[in-house]
């Protein structure tokens, strides 16, 4: 399942760095269109890239939104302690 999570998560990554983005609109169910430059600068300046190799996590980033997110993201990967 941790390699499944891997291959949709970079998977989702690539379409975001390809610029497609879904959003709901009246009558129908989603729109595609391309991510505006802003759009995804700001999104990936809200990124922290996994350190650790263990499997702790199935994500190699986890987006955040405030700097308390970011610290929590950081301590839980740099945790020396191991979860089963």
């Amino acid at each position: 399942m941790t390699e499944v999570a891997k291959l949709i998560n970079r998977a989702l990554h690539e379409l975001i760095i390809d610029g497609i983005k879904y959003e709901p609109i009246a009558g129908q169910f989603y729109e595609m269109r391309l991510f505006e430059e802003k759009e995804i600068e700001e999104y990936l300046t809200r990124m922290y890239h996994v350190q650790s190799k263990d499997s702790r996590t199935p994500y190699d980033y986890i987006v955040y939104e405030s700097d308390t997110e970011h610290k929590v993201a950081e301590r839980l990967d740099t945790d020396e302690r191991r979860m089963r």
